[in-house]
Protein backbone atom coordinates (compact mmCIF):
# COMPACT_ATOMS: atom_id res chain seq x y z
CA UNK A 1 0.00 0.00 0.00
CA UNK A 2 2.86 2.24 0.02
CA UNK A 3 2.02 3.21 -3.56
CA UNK A 4 -1.37 5.57 -2.06
CA UNK A 5 1.45 7.15 0.58
CA UNK A 6 2.87 10.45 -0.19
CA UNK A 7 5.92 9.45 0.49
CA UNK A 8 7.59 6.15 1.78
CA UNK A 9 10.38 4.73 4.09
CA UNK A 10 11.70 1.18 4.22
CA UNK A 11 13.83 -1.36 5.71
CA UNK A 12 16.90 -2.89 3.98
CA UNK A 13 15.29 -5.91 4.30
CA UNK A 14 12.22 -4.84 2.68
CA UNK A 15 10.86 -6.27 -0.25
CA UNK A 16 7.58 -4.98 -2.95
CA UNK A 17 5.82 -6.98 -5.26
CA UNK A 18 2.33 -7.00 -6.53
CA UNK A 19 2.41 -10.73 -6.85
CA UNK A 20 -1.35 -11.24 -8.27
CA UNK A 21 -0.98 -12.31 -11.77
CA UNK A 22 0.71 -15.78 -10.48
CA UNK A 23 -2.76 -16.42 -9.04
CA UNK A 24 -4.44 -15.82 -11.98
CA UNK A 25 -5.50 -12.53 -11.34
CA UNK A 26 -4.81 -8.40 -11.46
CA UNK A 27 -3.55 -6.27 -8.69
CA UNK A 28 -6.53 -4.11 -7.24
CA UNK A 29 -6.90 -1.11 -4.98
CA UNK A 30 -5.32 0.79 -7.93
CA UNK A 31 -1.93 -0.81 -8.80
CA UNK A 32 -2.15 -1.06 -12.43
CA UNK A 33 -2.76 2.42 -12.12
CA UNK A 34 -0.64 3.58 -9.20
CA UNK A 35 2.61 1.67 -10.15
CA UNK A 36 2.84 2.90 -13.76
CA UNK A 37 2.12 6.81 -12.24
CA UNK A 38 5.11 6.03 -9.61
CA UNK A 39 7.77 4.36 -12.19
CA UNK A 40 6.76 4.08 -15.54
CA UNK A 41 5.27 2.10 -18.11
CA UNK A 42 7.89 -0.33 -18.41
CA UNK A 43 9.03 -1.21 -15.41
CA UNK A 44 5.55 -1.43 -13.74
CA UNK A 45 4.31 -3.49 -16.70
CA UNK A 46 7.58 -5.88 -15.78
CA UNK A 47 6.69 -6.01 -12.26
CA UNK A 48 2.93 -6.41 -12.47
CA UNK A 49 3.23 -9.26 -15.50
CA UNK A 50 6.02 -11.03 -13.69
CA UNK A 51 4.99 -10.71 -10.50
CA UNK A 52 8.47 -10.25 -9.69
CA UNK A 53 9.50 -9.87 -5.74
CA UNK A 54 12.77 -6.25 -6.05
CA UNK A 55 14.62 -5.42 -2.99
CA UNK A 56 14.57 -2.01 -1.23
CA UNK A 57 17.39 -0.48 -3.03
CA UNK A 58 15.53 -1.54 -6.07
CA UNK A 59 12.50 0.17 -5.08
CA UNK A 60 14.22 2.94 -4.29
CA UNK A 61 16.20 2.97 -7.53
CA UNK A 62 12.91 2.92 -9.16
CA UNK A 63 11.48 5.77 -7.37
CA UNK A 64 8.86 3.82 -5.66
CA UNK A 65 10.14 5.12 -2.30
CA UNK A 66 12.26 7.43 -0.96
CA UNK A 67 14.25 6.33 1.60
CA UNK A 68 16.10 2.48 2.82
CA UNK A 69 17.45 2.55 6.63
CA UNK A 70 18.97 -0.25 8.35
CA UNK A 71 15.98 -2.38 9.86
CA UNK A 72 16.88 -1.26 13.64
CA UNK A 73 16.56 2.23 12.62
CA UNK A 74 12.81 2.00 10.93
CA UNK A 75 10.95 3.48 13.22
CA UNK A 76 12.73 6.22 14.83
CA UNK A 77 13.80 7.18 11.06
CA UNK A 78 10.12 7.27 9.92
CA UNK A 79 8.93 9.30 12.86
CA UNK A 80 11.86 12.05 12.60
CA UNK A 81 10.89 12.29 9.29
CA UNK A 82 7.47 12.55 10.15
CA UNK A 83 8.15 15.26 12.86
CA UNK A 84 9.99 17.15 10.37
CA UNK A 85 6.92 17.43 8.41
CA UNK A 86 4.54 18.21 11.29
CA UNK A 87 5.94 20.95 12.42
CA UNK A 88 6.01 22.66 8.82
CA UNK A 89 3.81 25.40 8.11
CA UNK A 90 -0.07 23.86 7.91
CA UNK A 91 -0.66 25.96 5.16
CA UNK A 92 1.68 25.71 2.88
CA UNK A 93 1.92 21.49 3.54
CA UNK A 94 -1.39 21.48 2.47
CA UNK A 95 -1.16 23.64 -0.69
CA UNK A 96 1.82 21.47 -1.79
CA UNK A 97 0.16 17.95 -1.21
CA UNK A 98 -2.95 19.53 -2.96
CA UNK A 99 -0.80 21.30 -6.07
CA UNK A 100 1.17 18.51 -6.32
CA UNK A 101 -1.97 15.40 -6.11
CA UNK A 102 -4.21 17.58 -8.17
CA UNK A 103 -2.14 19.09 -10.43
CA UNK A 104 0.29 16.42 -11.17
CA UNK A 105 -2.93 14.66 -12.98
CA UNK A 106 -3.63 17.71 -14.66
CA UNK A 107 -2.40 19.19 -18.51
CA UNK A 108 1.09 21.08 -17.15
CA UNK A 109 -0.86 24.55 -17.86
CA UNK A 110 -4.04 23.88 -15.45
CA UNK A 111 -1.01 22.30 -12.74
CA UNK A 112 0.08 25.74 -13.16
CA UNK A 113 -3.33 27.38 -12.44
CA UNK A 114 -3.79 25.03 -9.36
CA UNK A 115 -0.33 25.56 -7.90
CA UNK A 116 -1.12 29.55 -8.58
CA UNK A 117 -4.02 29.46 -6.07
CA UNK A 118 -2.53 28.01 -3.67
CA UNK A 119 0.42 29.86 -3.63
CA UNK A 120 -1.87 33.51 -3.57
CA UNK A 121 -3.71 32.39 -0.88
CA UNK A 122 -0.70 30.76 1.31
CA UNK A 123 1.13 34.35 0.98
CA UNK A 124 -1.69 36.14 2.49
CA UNK A 125 -1.85 34.37 5.44
CA UNK A 126 -0.68 34.79 8.78
CA UNK A 127 1.88 31.75 8.63
CA UNK A 128 3.45 33.77 5.62
CA UNK A 129 4.00 36.89 7.19
CA UNK A 130 5.26 35.03 10.23
CA UNK A 131 7.75 32.47 8.05
CA UNK A 132 9.40 35.89 6.13
CA UNK A 133 9.89 38.09 9.52
CA UNK A 134 11.39 34.78 11.55
CA UNK A 135 13.59 34.43 8.67
CA UNK A 136 15.18 37.95 8.67
CA UNK A 137 15.14 37.98 12.44
CA UNK A 138 16.91 34.76 12.34
CA UNK A 139 14.62 32.77 14.60
CA UNK A 140 12.20 29.72 14.27
CA UNK A 141 9.01 30.79 13.26
CA UNK A 142 6.08 29.94 14.83
CA UNK A 143 3.45 28.86 12.46
CA UNK A 144 -0.25 28.51 13.42
CA UNK A 145 -2.23 27.33 10.88
CA UNK A 146 -3.90 30.75 9.83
Amino acid sequence: MQMACHLAIASEMAEFALPEVRLGILPGYGGTQRLPRLIGKRRALELILSGQRISAQRALQYGLINRVVPAEQLLEEALNWAAQFADGPPLAVKGILESVMKGSGQPFDEGLEIELGHILAVSRSEDAIEGVSAFYTKRTPEFKGK
